[in-house]
């Protein structure tokens, strides 16, 4: 059985990925398209190929247009990129032969689902967000099942073919006993803030923190996943050179990393006191199965706002605060940090998440490797 997969969500791909090679008894191999850079305008590279050939898969270079409705201009441009999209996907599906096609949501998989169907492949997609991603509505009119995050959003797709199962989990993220990261070294026993922007990091969150870090790194010691440099901005330069002009206890309570293995996530999790993170499905997913108390700053331009729905959710469980960025500045977060520290321990007793035990991983795999076998 040989799968293509490929989507703009890495994280439920990855925990699919590494799920069949752990858990299937059928021989499955793998054929992978993804992005070079994360954001090509900038430069950024994505750590999408790096993944993926750790884990001896087959890795194919792919890009196509982002649909948008921003601009018409943007819209004729980017539907010729997703034209091109589509005669590469052709070319790729004729020459690896899958039985079927996994998409993981984003406009990378809007042309890979048309030229699957076109070849009469059947392609199963997920959903991981509150709200129906504008490539995920497409992508369901050429999709033999649907699976969703949310039961919420049964309704946005058609029944016949939508199936709840849950968010994917990565499966190292469950390691009870893991290893405390090798570059980690705080020597006083301060509370650990994780901050992450998400696999590209955040402008807006990098700068803010930038502001604070002698305020922070008195009460808490902290790891920060800043993204990969672009062509503009590198973010680890600019805050290793600012934490560089503060006191040496400082210093050594703050550890920037462009990107954080599920190996080092993995340990994150069990050790974090409290997380500021943008509010990506699966992040919040993660935050919440965890049970860790967080701070979510919603990226305001993703479709339908999906991220602030993503936050309304996981505020409505108690263990979240939900920090908008047109009201992110130092002395805001600041005070929701202050507000979440408070009462930590409380907030996460209240953290329930709907069907929060349940990994989704295996649900959906079934739901996969159903619809190959008839």
């Amino acid at each position: 059985m040989k799968i293509l997969t490929t989507g703009g969500h890495l994280t439920p791909a990855l925990a699919f990925i590494d799920y069949v090679v752990c858990h299937s008894d059928l021989s499955v191999e793998f054929v992978f398209l993804g992005r070079t850079f994360s954001q090509l305008e900038n430069k950024q590279r994505s750590h999408e190929r790096r993944a993926i050939e750790k884990r001896n898969i087959r890795f194919i270079p792919f890009q196509s247009g982002k649909l948008s409705y921003h601009s018409p201009l943007q819209l004729i441009t980017q539907s010729w990129q997703v034209c091109v999209g589509l005669v590469q996907a052709m070319n790729i599906l004729k020459t690896k032969k899958p039985d079927v096609v996994v998409l993981f949501g984003g406009y990378l998989a809007v042309p890979v689902a048309i030229a699957s169907w076109i070849k009469r492949i059947p392609v199963i997609t997920h959903e991981q967000t509150a709200v129906a991603s504008l490539s995920n509505q497409i992508i369901s009119l050429f999709s033999k099942k649907i699976a969703v995050s949310y039961r919420s959003s049964l309704s946005q797709f058609p029944q016949s073919k939508t199936v709840f199962t849950g968010n994917l989990l990565r499966q190292k993220l469950e390691d009870k006993s893991p290893k405390m990261p090798n570059w980690y070294a705080a020597t006083d026993n301060y509370p650990l803030l994780y901050i992450t922007g998400g696999n590209q990091g955040s402008q807006v969150i990098n700068a803010t923190i930038a502001q604070i870090l002698p305020q922070l790194t008195k009460d808490w010691t902290i790891i920060h996943q800043c993204g990969a440099p672009t062509k503009k901005t590198n973010y680890r330069q600019q805050l290793e050179d600012e934490i560089a002009r503060h006191s040496k206890p400082s210093q050594q309570r703050y550890f920037v990393k462009e990107w954080i293995t599920e190996d080092e996530l993995s340990w994150i999790y069990k050790n974090a006191a409290i997380v500021i993170s943008r509010a990506g499905a699966n992040t919040v997913f993660e935050l919440q199965h965890f049970g860790i108390p967080s701070i979510l700053i919603p990226l305001p331009f993703s479709h339908k706002q999906e991220q602030l729905r993503n936050a309304e959710q996981a505020v409505q469980s108690g263990g979240s605060i939900l920090l908008t960025q047109n009201h992110l500045n130092p002395e805001s977060l600041l005070a929701a940090i202050k507000q979440l520290a408070s009462n930590r321990a409380a907030r996460r007793k209240k953290m329930q998440l709907e069907d929060k035990d349940v990994n989704g991983t295996k649900k959906f795999w079934d739901l996969v490797s159903s619809c190959f076998v008839t």
